[in-house]
């Protein structure tokens, strides 16, 4: 064998090599390159299969949200109804224990206003009258007798009760009565005198004798009310006549 021979033949053998080494190298690198796309395959179907469980859990989450915000609204509508069943109770019990006590309480008010000639001295009695079924306890009594040109009388007056017109009562109990002394303008029946001359100056012809007070009074609940009253009589009506209920001017609680 030549020496060319000899050369070509380690040159040939030499590329065998190393086409057989670059082989290997590259199947070492596909190899690896296939485990590395495995890998990845392997984590995106994890992926996927997390996004798919993320997503179930998001829906559930949602539906569970819906569900809860349901129960919420029904729970604050039982708890409105409930509240309003409640007031209604309360307002239907209120109304119970007022028609009770309005059915039960003392209700005082004026039985008859009768004049009396007290030796030549005309005064009146007014009788006070508990007309309920429960005593009351009388606080005030204020009571005032005026003449008047007018019937009945202006609106916006407002009889003059001294200190000494407020008579103090106790207990009353029901069905009875007191009665009240009062003094009549003038001091007589008939006769007009400078002390009957009023508030709208020289009376001439008919006038009006008024006699108008106001009761203050608690009564078994202690609950206080009051009764305003206003009777009249007529200058031409007999001196002895009892006076009678005026129109206007009398309201109670």
């Amino acid at each position: 064998m030549t020496t060319y021979e000899l050369l070509s033949a380690l040159f040939a053998g030499g590329t065998l090599v190393a086409v057989i080494v670059a082989a290997a190298i590259y199947n070492g690198q596909l190899k690896e390159m296939q485990k590395s796309t495995d890998a990845a395959t392997k984590a995106a179907k994890a992926a996927e299969k997390a996004a798919i469980v993320a997503e179930g859990q998001l829906g559930q989450m949602k539906s569970g949200s819906v569900q809860t915000d349901k129960i919420i609204a029904e729970a604050h509508r039982m708890s409105d109804a409930m509240e309003a069943t409640l007031k209604q109770s309360q307002d239907a019990l209120e109304a119970t224990i007022a028609t009770s006590r309005n059915d039960q309480r003392a209700w005082i008010g004026v039985s008859d206003v009768v004049p009396a000639n007290i030796n030549g001295d005309w005064r009146c009695y007014v009788t006070i009258t508990n007309f309920g079924k429960t005593p009351a306890r009388i606080i005030s009594i204020k009571v005032a007798s005026v003449i008047g040109k007018t019937f009945p009388l202006p609106i916006d007056f407002v009889p003059e009760m001294k200190e000494g017109d407020e008579i103090s009562k106790g207990v009353v109990f029901p069905g009875n009565a007191f009665a009240v002394d009062v003094a009549l303008p003038g001091g007589t029946g008939g006769e007009i005198n400078e002390k009957t001359k009023g508030f709208l100056g020289e009376f001439k012809g008919l006038y009006f004798i008024y006699v108008e007070g106001d009761i203050r009074y608690n009564d078994a609940f202690q609950i206080g009310h009051h009764t305003h009253f206003c009777f009249y009589k007529r200058s031409t009506d007999a001196p002895d006549a009892r006076f009678r209920v005026t129109t206007d001017r009398n309201d109670f609680d």
